[in-house]
């Protein structure tokens, strides 16, 4: 017997929007050409992954303070909250690239 959230009309609507979200998804055809790419990046290996991905970060880092400095008049300081926080999980995950991790089957 589904609970009374179940029978709610905010449940059943989501329900229906994610169920139509998924059927459209499984017949998409750019979704189609992209589930390729998401099944090498996860057979990747994570050290793999994690030097892409911090790599990824920096140059957005980078991008986003060269754009900025084009700018004539930065905003003050808080410009550079955001790439600092990029700044540091990409250099965080470049420097974590060459150590094994847990589940990489290193101790």
């Amino acid at each position: 017997m589904p609970s009374p959230l179940q029978r709610s009309a905010v449940f059943s609507a989501i329900d229906r929007c994610v169920a139509g979200l998924y059927h459209a998804g499984q017949s998409s055809q750019v979704l189609g050409r992209l589930r390729p790419l998401a099944l090498s990046w996860h057979s990747a290996a994570p050290p793999r992954r994690r030097m892409a991905g911090g790599v990824i970060l920096l140059s957005a880092a980078a991008a986003h303070l060269g754009l900025m400095a084009l700018n004539t008049a930065p905003p003050g300081w808080f410009w550079l909250i955001l790439p600092g926080i990029t700044l540091a999980i990409g250099v965080a995950l470049v420097l974590s690239a060459g150590q094994p991790s847990m589940g990489d089957g290193g101790e």
